[in-house]
């Protein structure tokens, strides 16, 4: 698999984020920005789809695929949440 580079502008705000995230976690903010990307690809193909389809007049089927972003997406912060909440309940127990 070949590797592409790109150059991207960032607001002072955001590169600050990403070089305090470096400096915490001794990994360099370029590799976190490709593996925050890579994670997200599957998100930013059906973006792709849902704009396609938007172009080509299909509007019900952007929205159908824009829905399931949405339902997808809710999904896995409930998900999360329950994670959370059983980490907490186990140090709690814990103690």
């Amino acid at each position: 698999m070949g590797r592409h580079r790109m150059i991207l502008s960032l607001s002072d705000d955001l590169h600050s984020i990403l070089m305090e995230l470096s400096k915490e976690t001794g990994t360099p903010a370029a590799t976190f920005v490709v593996e925050l990307l890579e994670s997200s690809k599957p998100h930013i193909m059906q973006i792709s789809e849902a704009v396609k389809q938007a172009k080509n007049q299909q509007k019900a089927q952007a929205l159908k695929t824009l829905s399931k972003m949405a339902t997808d997406a809710t999904s896995q912060l409930g998900d999360f949440r329950q994670m959370l909440d059983d980490e907490e309940n186990k140090g709690t127990e814990e103690k």
